[in-house]
């Protein structure tokens, strides 16, 4: 299974006191032509890869014609916004697979 972010890094907003966002640091989105060349890489199996510390995942270190730097989350994030933001987005995917009953505790469990 590959999760690809076919969206962009970076992008920081707050609410303001109407509720309206208000965009801090503006999103850079991950390029068309550099999206083309990971799914390329993923179908030739020619990526190379490498444990991710914040999900434990494997995520790619190098891909053939793809400066992976520009998406580098130290490029946007202070360390402690990156754990702020892997700890609130792991309670909120924990949250909702609990909402599943039925579910595998396995599945939800994996995730701590």
């Amino acid at each position: 299974c590959y999760l690809l972010n076919t969206g962009g890094v970076g992008e920081i907003f707050h609410r303001d006191d109407n509720g309206k966002i208000v965009v801090d640091q503006p999103v850079t989105r991950v390029a068309i032509d550099d999206m083309a060349r990971m799914i390329r890489g993923i179908v030739r199996n020619d990526i190379e890869w490498v444990e991710d510390d914040l999900f434990g995942g494997m995520v790619p270190s190098k891909i053939d014609g793809v400066d992976l730097s520009k998406y580098d989350l130290s490029n946007f994030y202070s360390p402690d916004q990156i754990k702020d933001i892997s700890d609130r987005l792991t309670a909120e995917r924990i949250a909702h697979l609990k909402s599943f009953s039925g579910l595998n505790s396995d599945i939800v469990t994996a995730l701590d």
